[in-house]
């Protein structure tokens, strides 16, 4: 692991506000990430001309999970001084950004959202939150590839947000 880690071919990547010895390690070449996911499970439906790209979304869903957070750290449409993800117990919050009394808590979709489908999101994110041990104010968003009703949300952004 260590090699791939040294290659830049893997991250090691750590919780905001959680254990130390909990870490996951993620593909973050794009190439291997498409292999593994695309190719690798098809492998016999490729070579018998049957195979398909019914899990295209799991690698575009990852990527735009990447995009998403180099959005926050470029454009910082609010202000934060720390990023990243949050994971415990079988939950999981996309993207958390921190400053001194605010933690933003993002989950990020790369699909599109009507706006019951925004306000759903937002209530399970909620129930996330009262996992995180954060001693501050928490603010709720979504980050997709479009959401209806976008002005309605306190903090949403779609991916045009993210190409302007």
């Amino acid at each position: 692991m260590e090699n791939l880690l040294r290659l830049g071919l893997v991250r090691r990547e750590k919780p905001l506000f959680g254990g130390r010895k909990v870490s996951l390690y993620q593909i973050s070449d794009p190439m291997l990430l498409t292999w593994f996911t695309l190719v690798y499970p098809q492998v016999d439906r490729i070579s018998l001309g049957i195979a398909t790209l019914e899990n295209a979304y799991k690698v575009f869903s990852i990527r735009f999970e990447e995009l998403a957070r180099e959005f926050l750290i470029l454009k910082k449409p609010f202000e934060f001084s720390q990023i990243g993800r949050w994971w415990w117990k079988g939950e999981e919050i996309d993207i958390i950004a921190v400053d001194e009394n605010t933690a933003y808590l993002i989950e990020v979709k790369w699909k599109d959202l009507s706006e019951k489908d925004g306000r759903r999101i937002l209530s399970l994110l909620k129930e996330k939150a009262k996992n995180v041990r954060f001693n501050g104010e928490f603010r709720y968003g979504i980050i997709a590839k479009s959401i209806e009703e976008k002005e309605r949300f306190e903090l949403a952004f779609s991916l045009e947000d993210i190409i302007e």
